[in-house]
């Protein structure tokens, strides 16, 4: 597995800081061969954006190695880090043989002049730190870091939803209890309604059996004295078969109890 050892966003901000120190550098360089300032910022900022581009591209050419050592790459980078040197270089002789040609109108001493000459290293030394960080924020397999990242943002979603989806699971739990007890309650609430429906049932059933057996009395007493009263007003005397039979008179309350429990 390859490593990255600066992070993509530090490396944006490497890079930006190089771009903006380069600037003014540069600006200070090409003012002293008493351009115009427009000329002279326009120069130092094209400076400035080609060194950590340049870099950008050399850290990557000399990084970007999957199988092994590839010597197109490193020809590339070793080739576009030779032409930047090679223009810095040419620049401070310029700059150099200009500040000699003309140290007595300028008023520099040989000292300066050969001083001046440290432009060329500081500027070397900036391209270094501008490919090494190029170089340690990229991988050698290209197209490594964007997998890696949309792994990374994938496995993010997925603990998401599965962080999401418990809580759904789990609400849904809460749900369903609350549904069961509500449910049980409710049963057994009816449970209680038709115990006391029964209860009252009885209660009326045994009223009702009550007034049965005293209206079938009642009746039967009456049909009694009907008889006797007939018998004695009847001419001939003579008993009718009907009179043998006792009266009856049956309400069916028992089977309205054997619908209620079916």
């Amino acid at each position: 597995i390859s490593a990255v050892y600066i992070p993509h966003w530090l490396y944006v901000i490497f890079a930006v800081a190089i771009f903006l120190g380069e600037i003014p550098l540069n600006a200070l360089v090409f003012g002293i061969f008493g351009e115009n300032q427009v000329m002279t910022w326009i120069m130092a900022t094209i400076i400035g954006l080609a060194v950590p581009i340049s870099a950008h591209f050399i850290g990557i050419k000399f990084r970007e190695h999957p199988d092994g050592v590839n010597y197109a790459n490193l020809l590339k980078g070793t080739f576009a880090l030779a032409v930047i040197g090679a223009a810095l270089y040419s620049l401070s002789i310029m700059r150099q043989t200009y500040l000699g040609e003309n140290k007595e109108a300028l008023g520099l001493t040989d000292n300066l002049v050969a001083s001046s000459f440290m432009f060329f290293w500081l500027n070397i030394a900036v391209l270094g730190a501008a490919v090494m960080i190029a170089y340690m924020s990229h991988d050698s397999v290209p197209g490594y870091q964007k997998a890696e990242q949309e792994l990374m943002t994938a496995r993010r979603d997925v603990a998401w939803n599965e962080g999401n989806n418990s809580k759904k699971k789990r609400a849904l739990r809460h749900e369903k209890l609350g549904l069961l007890k509500g449910s049980r309650q409710d049963t057994i609430d009816a449970e209680k309604k038709i115990t006391m429906l029964k209860g009252y049932y009885d209660m009326l059933l045994k009223e009702g059996q009550e007034l049965e057996r005293q209206c079938v009395q009642g009746f039967q007493h009456d049909i009694e004295l009907y008889r006797r009263e007939n018998l004695q007003k009847r001419a001939d005397k003579t008993k009718p078969k009907s009179f043998s039979s006792k009266p009856g008179f049956e309400i069916k309350l028992n089977e309205m109890r054997e619908k209620l429990e079916n």
